[in-house]
């Protein structure tokens, strides 16, 4: 209908009609798991304008070294729209644009290929490496249940905890049974509190516990270790030490810190 009607060109100057089939197309793609159809029709980072200080501030504390090339530009424009809700400097519509970006971007890197979410397992061999499958899908539930604000009780957003936990699954047998994690078990830790802070113990129990679960043997496993992070004894020094862990990939006080002072 758009190609009829003499192609995207002819509507880019209708800024509201763009935004709505940008947030149309972006949340369709995110609840069926494919990219999405249209390309982004708003503006770009171009227009985005954050303080230096914001940019220095979303790049503190240093990304996590196990994300590959790839997957680090998603993390960061996450990271920037965390500094832009919190900052009174940056416009709305910065704010709408980073989010926006950082979506379409998520969905691309886990779809582009045109494949549906059931050949998933296929499309995760064209990734950097498996751990970044899992990385970038909870970085997608970070997105909507930490900075969209959409509740646990959404269909969405358990759809994206589904896919997130599904991956997990399919990926036990080989890569946490034999050890896959043994090097740096920080990637399923954060991955598993991500799960864990976006479900809710009275809709999902049984999936809230699940994720529990990995997420106590993933700091089981940092307690028994002598690197990366040995954990200490103390409750509160270790979760202070967790939470250092967990900032090195995407940290939102609101979201986690009741999470895991629960714990």
């Amino acid at each position: 209908m758009v190609v009829a009607r003499g192609g995207f060109e002819t509507i880019l100057d209708d800024f509201y009609l763009c935004r709505c089939i940008d947030w149309v197309d972006v949340q369709t793609a995110s609840g069926l798991g494919r990219a999405p159809l249209f390309p982004p029709l708003h503006r770009g980072l171009d227009d985005v304008l954050l303080p230096p200080t914001a940019l220095q501030q979303a790049t503190l504390p240093p990304l996590a070294p196990n994300l590959c090339p790839t997957v680090q530009p998603i993390f960061l424009l996450l990271r920037q729209a965390i500094v832009a809700q919190e900052s009174s400097a940056v416009s709305s519509n910065s704010n709408r644009i980073l989010l926006h970006l950082a979506d379409s971007s998520i969905l691309h890197h886990l779809y582009d290929d045109g494949r549906s979410r059931r050949d998933y397992q296929h499309h995760q061999e064209r990734n950097c490496n498996r751990t970044d499958t899992i990385l970038v899908q909870a970085a997608h539930v970070f997105l909507h249940g930490a900075l969209r604000l959409v509740p646990p009780t959404s269909r969405l957003l358990r759809t994206l905890v589904g896919r997130l936990q599904d991956t997990l699954i399919k990926e036990d047998a080989l890569l946490i049974d034999i050890g896959y994690w043994d090097y740096d078990i920080s990637p399923l830790a954060w991955a598993a509190f991500v799960g864990l802070a976006a479900t809710s113990e009275s809709i999902e129990g049984n999936r809230h516990s699940w994720f529990s679960n990995l997420f106590g043997a993933a700091i089981s496993r940092f307690r028994a270790s002598e690197t990366p992070w040995p954990l200490a004894d103390d409750d509160l020094v270790a979760r202070a030490e967790i939470q250092s862990v967990l900032e090195t990939f995407l940290w939102w006080d609101d979201f986690y810190l009741p999470v895991l002072h629960a714990g």
